[in-house]
């Protein structure tokens, strides 16, 4: 895989689940478009073919790096095989796309308030401290959305 169009086709199909799926394993915010760069990056070096194992090649490469990252920070590095099984549920043939969909048309019928509640504390990793005044409550308040 050589061509810059064989690593266009690659990223293009699995970028979204490398990413989701260091998301799903607990990967810090911060460094998670690093992780999933980098596992690109050794695909393109290990000249991965897009084929039928290229998605479970890079999911391990990931996993592999999230636990490196870990190790260096001194992190307590746990056993992600559970995670990983949980993982295969949840992804099934579409790296979790449809899980997504439905969850964000179930945010959607929330009233706006909530909503803005469960995006600043799931996208942006806001603490409800942090979230009551944006929202002009007290936490209480926003622990009873």
């Amino acid at each position: 895989m050589d061509s810059p169009i064989g690593q266009q086709s690659l990223v293009l199909r699995h970028f979204d689940g490398v990413r989701r799926y260091l998301a799903f394993l607990g990967c810090p915010a911060d460094h998670l478009a690093d992780l999933v760069q980098d596992t690109f990056v050794a695909a393109f070096t290990a000249n991965l073919a897009d084929d039928a194992h290229s998605a479970g090649w890079l999911r391990t490469t990931a996993r592999h790096r999230l636990l490196k990252l870990w190790r260096n920070q001194q992190r307590r590095v746990v056993d992600l095989d559970v995670e990983d099984a949980a993982w295969q549920l949840f992804s099934r043939e579409d790296d979790g796309a449809a899980w997504l969909e439905a969850l964000s048309a179930c945010i959607d019928e929330l009233p706006n308030r909530s909503q803005q509640a469960v995006w600043l504390q799931y996208r942006d990793a806001l603490g409800i401290t942090a979230i009551a005044p944006r929202l002009g409550l007290a936490a209480s308040g926003v622990e009873s959305l």
